[in-house]
């Protein structure tokens, strides 16, 4: 499992996990919170030979709910890139195939090197996509009027530019064209 941090909270975001069925986005950790937790907040390896005994497991994605945790070894490192921690690699391993553990936390370790850069990519994506979320929030007018058209939204965008939240607007048909004599007697009653 590949997770990756987001920049503003910390948390490790589940981002890939091969055989785990999961929605984006939806599976996190807190920094400190758990095995992964752990790792995006201090940036060293974590590995146990037998998952079974260990309380900071908590099995987010449910993948091993059937399985027999104490068959398990849990391998987690940080992954790296210009030597910011942008993410976390997990793997399972059945525990009598894992002969030194030291020697499969460098392999992990190894590998997250690999993917250091591909996953510092993610990490600037889904920045973007949630400051483009912020931008996209800011934008949207501000005004009670109901309106769905590409061009009332536009219209609704320039009165929240140039108006305060009690401003009413009027607006008139097209059809509608005053004579002189309109405005002026409104302009009379205004004085």
């Amino acid at each position: 499992m590949v997770s990756i941090l987001d920049l503003q909270t910390g948390k490790a975001l589940l981002d890939v996990a091969r055989g785990v069925d999961f929605e984006a986005g939806r599976i996190w950790s807190q920094p400190g919170e758990d095995i992964t937790g752990k790792v995006a907040q201090t940036g060293r390896p974590l590995a146990f030979a037998n998952l079974g005994d260990e309380t900071l497991f908590l099995d987010r994605t449910g993948a091993r709910k059937t399985l027999n945790r104490d068959e398990l070894a849990f391998l987690c490192v940080p992954i790296f890139y210009q030597e910011r921690l942008v993410g976390v690699l997990s793997a399972d391993k059945l525990a009598h195939q894992v002969d030194d553990l030291d020697r499969e936390v460098e392999i992990l370790v190894a590998v997250a090197e690999l993917l250091g850069k591909v996953v510092h990519f993610r990490v600037v994506e889904e920045e973007n996509r949630r400051l483009r979320r912020m931008l996209a929030e800011a934008r949207r007018p501000k005004t009670s009027i109901i309106g769905r058209s590409k061009i009332i939204q536009d219209v609704l965008l320039l009165i929240d530019q140039v108006a305060d939240t009690n401003t009413t607007v009027l607006t008139r048909p097209r059809w509608f064209q005053p004579s002189q004599r309109f405005w002026d007697d409104a302009f009379r009653k205004e004085l």
